[in-house]
């Protein structure tokens, strides 16, 4: 119950693009939610799982509308609204015809617009786009016993892994290294300057020195004469 985190790795090409948190996701226990919303305050991609069997019920709609505003916006022309977060009817190999997979992925989309435009509206406020047909892209089906099924979504996954987010990444880094490179040299010249300073006060603080210097010898010899009156109207 103390435990937060498994590390574990695996023999998988998608590991060397991305790092994976498979979180427990809601209604287990308090602590699982809490594990999961803490999860997501970390991650660039948000993958929703959900049994193609009674695909998205209102409770995952209400999961979903909590992961929402943590789904990260990256102000960049290769990534548009809500490429990031896929939302995947999983175990679709359990529907007899796959005719019938797009109407169902058709018909939860369109619910979940429905429920959730107020917050995708609010989230995306500056898109230029139509945002409902943009949400219905993201939906996918995934099986693992029939890789056909997971086509749609390896191409558009593995795109982004491969090709946008890196793009993204490396501008950001170019962006923020350079940035840190200006900081430094604005520091480091603002110390060089001080030194200068510093130096170039330097004869005159010697000279300051040096009458402090002559300035307490002059009235130590004072302070000696005047303690042997002292001393001789004592005596």
């Amino acid at each position: 119950q103390k435990g937060f985190y498994a590390l574990i790795y695996l023999d998988s090409d998608v590991l060397l693009a991305c790092d994976l948190i498979d979180m427990p996701g809601y209604e287990n226990s308090d602590s699982d939610t809490a594990r999961t919303d803490q999860a997501t305050t970390v991650v660039d991609i948000i993958l929703y799982l959900s049994k193609v069997q009674g695909f998205l019920p209102k409770n995952d709609l209400e999961y979903i509308n909590r992961l929402l505003p943590q789904l990260p916006i990256f102000n960049n022309k290769q990534l548009q609204p809500l490429d990031n977060i896929f939302i995947l009817a999983t175990h679709a190999d359990i529907v007899d015809d796959a005719h019938e997979l797009a109407p169902i992925l058709d018909q939860a989309a369109q619910r979940a617009y429905n429920y959730l435009e107020e917050k995708i509206l609010n989230r995306f406020s500056d898109a230029n786009m139509n945002l409902e047909e943009k949400f219905r892209k993201q939906f996918f089906t995934f099986s693992a016993k029939q890789k056909i099924l997971c086509n749609d979504f390896e191409q558009r996954f593995s795109q982004l892994l491969e090709y946008q987010l890196p793009r993204i990444f490396e501008k950001q880094f170019k962006k923020e290294s350079q940035e840190h490179l200006i900081g430094l040299s604005d520091h480091y010249h603002a110390l060089a300057l001080k030194r200068k300073q510093q130096i170039q006060n330097f004869p005159i603080l010697k000279d300051a020195l040096n009458l402090l210097i002559a300035y307490d010898k002059e009235n130590a010899s004072k302070r000696e004469n005047v303690a042997q009156d002292l001393i001789n109207k004592i005596q």
